[in-house]
């Protein structure tokens, strides 16, 4: 063997040295072997859709599932176009769709686009070689905006794309950035441990916990050093805790075994318990309960049924304070006419006593029915009267109560608040955005805003900022995290990747947050006025408010001092507000009031109007009764008449019918749609009209966006979706539709839809007059 090497060694030195030394031979360069043709793009017009919206994305906006549990797939415009020029130029074919989830020997990967100008989602599947129709193929079920197709690739394209998502995959690791005290919480890491209320009494959070049993835990923390004081869990299962002051208690547990059990914060091992009236439980124990109350210091409980609410008064005589038997009827059109048998019977749930036992109100609900809570009925126990608060909206969330004579009824839109010893309500409107909800304080004063994004590498972002602030006080990064709830100081948050999980308190309210009430709290023309609407740039803020005489009124005020600017004006009666909105079409001011036939013009510190346009006579004739129904930019006015949106001169002169009703007709479930609720936007360059169908409750089906200029039109259109009462602004280009508990935002001109209200489109200084 060792001859063998030295013979082969020695020969290569032999041949080496013969190079050293002969002369180079003469002849043609040896031919280069040709390029391969670069492969060939598909003209599938499904898959170039599918390439346009992913490399047209912000590669943030593009989600990727990771390989595993707290991974993430950092997101580049290389990535991006990587997987789309993949499936692109790959042999294929365009299978009838078909089913293949939940099958064995399948890989999965999916990617979808969350902004963008329409829904992209694509799923590959890798079918393994057992499979009965696609053997070692990949199977992509690609959906672009309303259309769908499947296709047959090669196993070497789920390869591909799962290399390029594998080298782009690193671990999801929480960074948190801001103040904040660890809490020693019970086995944070734990997802069948679950923070359900929280309440904030004095110096000390009590906090209550719930596993996957409904068994209660309760820890208390000091707040000020996060340490955790004592904890305790009850036998009996807990429906709610609530504040409290009778007899020196901080709060009290209602609890499913028919007892109230009154404590204090201070001193866990005290408490004092109360008993439902044995008639009354009987009836909680049967079909269909719906909850219970008791106020001790009246001697009076309630519970709800199938039948009703029963009162038990100091003496134990029991009757029905309020019969379910002409619910239906009480409900009027929120309960649907000639309903079918079979339609769910409306019914009482969640009793409460107010003032001492004087007041009781119940939840009127539909149980099953999109609008379960339907209403809210106030008994007047004492005069034996009855009213019903139906006005507040669909109150999807619920209802709460942040003291005895206060109620807030929940729905997607809006928070009315009810003072129940003056029967007046107020409304706290919800600003929905996408990626946003604002966590709210118990007495529903400040509220927390909890943002949630994407980073453009594709990085989970949680930023929270306090009311009335510009940055966020807090921000996580990665990872989980949520926030479990909040008191008017403090927001208790929750996170946990792969590596680490806790619990923390952040103090968020430092300074006392103003509060649109508390702006017009102190003064006596102020005293009892409900906030409507407001306008604000972060250093100001106008505010459109009612006083309790029903007159209307604005004034503006230093958005950090809370201070007046004492321009303060009632308008006149014969003056109906619409809306503060901004100002884009003329310069020197600061917001504009809509009214119902005018536009008043002011500055932060002048009193309104500092100039006023009003509707020409003939003009405001023809107008729809709808408020908001004409809009001003520059010297065009658009207005909603009863055959569709118009556009004139800011004289009157020039009428052109823009947006006939006839060019959407009959588009949803054969109920007439119009258009409706104009706008001029763009520097007044683009009509805006929402495509409406007005009943009982206002929805959307969409809009239409004309450009003034080029005549061209273009639209937003969902037959099976409304965008039930809600459109937003943000932006002289960008509209959004809100829907259900999230908004989402389209850009003009090109009606792309976006992740948030973003920045505003570059002007070219368009103007239309």
């Amino acid at each position: 063997m060792k001859r063998w090497l030295c013979a082969l060694l020695a020969l290569a030195l032999c041949l080496f040295a013969a190079g050293c030394v002969q002369p180079p031979v003469e002849g043609p360069a040896p031919a280069k072997e040709p390029a391969r043709p670069a492969p060939e793009k598909t003209d599938d017009p499904l898959l170039l859709a599918m390439e346009a919206e992913l490399t047209g994305a912000r590669p943030g906006d593009v989600r990727i599932d990771p390989p595993g549990e707290f991974q993430r797939v950092r997101m580049s415009r290389a990535l991006v176009e990587g997987i789309a020029n993949l499936l692109t130029v790959s042999p294929f074919e365009r299978v009838e769709m078909r089913s293949i989830e939940g099958e064995e020997d399948l890989g999965y990967q999916q990617v979808s686009v969350l902004g963008g100008g329409k829904v992209c989602s694509l799923e590959l599947f890798l079918c393994g070689e057992s499979h009965e129709l696609y053997p070692g193929k990949t199977v992509l079920w690609l959906q672009v905006g309303d259309e769908t197709g499947q296709y047959l690739f090669g196993g070497e394209v789920y390869d591909g794309i799962a290399r390029l998502v594998g080298k782009n995959t690193l671990p999801d690791a929480v960074s948190l950035e801001g103040e904040y005290l660890p809490l020693d919480s019970p086995d944070p890491g734990s997802q069948d441990l679950y923070p359900r209320e929280l309440l904030q009494l004095g110096g000390v959070l009590l906090v209550r916990y719930e596993d996957a049993d409904g068994k209660a835990l309760f820890e208390a923390f000091d707040t000020s050093s996060g340490e955790a004081l004592y904890d305790f869990s009850p036998e009996a299962g807990i429906d709610r805790m609530e504040r409290t002051s009778f007899n020196g208690w901080d709060y009290r547990l209602v609890q499913d075994n028919g007892v109230v059990s009154y404590r204090s914060a201070s001193d866990p091992e005290k408490s004092e318990e109360y008993r439902l009236p044995l008639e009354l439980w009987r009836r909680m124990s049967g079909e269909r309960p719906g909850g219970y109350d008791l106020d001790p210091a009246s001697g009076a409980a309630a519970c709800a049924d199938g039948e009703g609410v029963w009162l038990a008064g100091p003496g134990g005589t029991v009757r029905r304070a309020l019969s379910s038997d002409s619910l239906a009827e009480a409900l009027g059109d929120r309960y649907p006419a000639n309903a079918p048998e079979d339609f769910p019977q409306p019914r009482y749930t969640e009793p409460r006593l107010h003032g001492g036992g004087r007041l009781l109100t119940a939840v009127a609900s539909i149980p099953g029915a999109q609008s379960d809570y339907a209403a809210l009925a106030v008994c007047d126990l004492a005069a034996g009267t009855v009213g019903y608060y139906r006005n507040f909206g669909a109150m999807r969330s619920g209802t709460a109560y942040p003291d005895d004579m206060t109620v807030v009824m929940r729905s997607d839109t809006v928070d009315t608040v009810l003072d129940l010893s003056t029967g007046e309500t107020r409304e706290s409107p919800v600003m929905l955005d996408r990626g946003v909800r604002e966590l709210f304080t118990a007495d529903y004063e400040n509220y927390l805003s909890v943002r949630t994004s994407r980073a453009d590498d594709g990085q989970n972002l949680v930023e929270l900022t306090a009311y009335g602030e510009d940055k966020p006080l807090f921000t996580a990064a990665g990872g989980q995290f949520y926030v479990a709830g909040v008191t008017p100081d403090y927001a208790l948050c929750r996170y946990r990747d792969g590596q680490q999980a806790g619990t923390l308190l952040l103090r968020w309210n430092r300074a006392g947050a103003l509060t649109l009430h508390s702006l017009l709290a102190g003064e006596t023309e102020r005293a009892g006025a409900a906030p409507i609407d407001a306008y604000g740039t972060g250093e100001s803020v106008a505010v459109l408010a009612r006083a309790a005489d029903g007159s209307w009124f604005v004034e503006s005020f230093d958005a950090k001092t809370g201070r007046s600017f004492g321009d303060g004006i009632r308008l006149d009666r014969e003056t109906r507000p619409v809306a503060l909105a901004p100002v884009y079409d003329r310069a020197g001011y600061d917001y504009r009031l809509l009214t119902s036939g005018s536009v008043l013009y002011g500055k932060f510190g002048q009193r309104l109007p500092v100039e006023e346009y009003a509707l020409p006579d003939r003009i405001a004739t023809a107008l729809l009764p709808d408020d908001g129904s004409f809009d001003l930019s520059g010297e065009t006015i658009a207005y909603a008449a009863d055959d569709g949106i118009w556009t004139a001169r800011a004289d009157g002169t020039g009428e052109q019918l823009r947006l006939p009703n006839r060019e959407i007709g009959q588009r949803t479930d054969n109920i007439p749609a119009r258009y409706a609720f104009p706008r001029l936007m763009g520097g007044g360059r683009f009509l805006v009209g929402m495509q409406a169908i007005l009943g009982g409750e206002t929805f959307y089906c969409g809009f239409t966006v004309l450009d003034l200029v080029t005549g061209e039109k273009t639209e937003v259109f969902d037959p099976d979706g409304y965008f039930p009462g809600g459109v937003l602004y943000p932006n002289d280009y960008t509209v959004g539709l809100r829907q259900g508990e999230t908004v989402d935002y389209y850009s003009l001109p090109d009606l792309r839809r976006t992740a948030g209200p973003g920045e505003p489109y570059p002007s070219e200084a368009y103007r239309f007059a």
